[in-house]
C-alpha cells in the first residue's frame, strides 16, 4: 500500500473519481457515518480526517477514517 494523501472533500468531488469517492465512503461507514453525509465538509486536519493509500499491484484504493 501506498500513502496517497489526507482527503479534501471539496477537491474529491471536483475530482468525481469514483474509485477514491467508493473508498472514502467506506472509510466513513466504518465510523458508522450517514449515507447522506456531505463529502465536501472533509478537511484536511479536521474531523474526520480520511486518507487515502492505493495497492502498488492492483491499483485499487482504500481508506481509513479517523476521528481524532
Amino acid at each position: 500500500m501506498v500513502f496517497v494523501g489526507e482527503i479534501d472533500g471539496a477537491a474529491l468531488l471536483a475530482e468525481a473519481d469514483d474509485a477514491k469517492m467508493a473508498a472514502c465512503r467506506k472509510a466513513l461507514d466504518e465510523w458508522h457515518f450517514p449515507e447522506d453525509f456531505d463529502v465536501a465538509e472533509i478537511t484536511r486536519g479536521g474531523q474526520p480526517a480520511v486518507y487515502l493509500f492505493r495497492d502498488r499491484q492492483s491499483g485499487e484504493y482504500s481508506a481509513y477514517a479517523d476521528m481524532t
